[in-house]
């Protein structure tokens, strides 16, 4: 639940669990660790704090990472169109060492639903068992060709899980705040 790309719990909640399985994030916006990773070679291994320590959801992680590759955050122009976009910023894409988890970190907010957005960081999302991306619905792209999908109802900005949202001014009885 994170409009603001920023949300780093569904990370470490993948770091705790240790996982085994491919797993890539697409993408967690920290714009200061962008500019820090987009200044150095692929293949440069470093340690980062990835994450805009905002709040709670968007706690910073320390990781020692591997630069994989650098490309353009960008916005396909259109509904359909997977070769026309627009960029929108740039992202550097790192492997974190010891587990099986790839960041797209980004300096620009940017839900990735179609394949332009996944070429232009250079990253196959094919290639891995999970993509987790920061989405309030799965994307048409995303849904045809996903072996299957969860949405995770985070806290953060933008929730969807409206029963939780405290809600001030509402004229009652409302669904799904009020049980009717």
């Amino acid at each position: 639940s994170g409009a603001t790309g920023w949300n780093t719990f569904i990370l470490r909640q993948a770091l705790a669990a240790k996982s085994e399985k491919r797993i890539l994030f697409a993408s967690i916006c920290d714009p200061k660790t962008c500019d820090q990773l987009d200044g150095l070679n692929l293949g440069t291994k470093t340690e980062i704090e990835l994450g805009v320590g905002h709040d709670a959801m968007s706690e910073k992680v320390k990781l020692e990472v591997t630069v994989l590759s650098k490309g353009e955050v960008v916005r396909p122009i259109g509904i359909g169109t997977e070769g026309i976009a627009k960029t929108f910023g740039k992202c550097v894409v790192v492997h974190v060492e010891g587990t099986a988890i790839d960041i797209i970190v980004a300096n620009h907010r940017q839900s990735y639903a179609h394949a332009i957005q996944f070429e232009s960081a250079g990253v196959n999302w094919m290639d891995y068992d999970v993509t987790v991306v920061k989405q309030g619905y799965i994307f048409p792209y995303l849904k045809e060709n996903a072996a299957g999908y969860v949405m995770s109802l985070t806290d953060g900005a933008t929730p969807q899980d409206t029963a939780s949202i405290p809600f001030k001014r509402i004229m009652r009885p409302m669904f799904p705040v009020d049980q009717i």
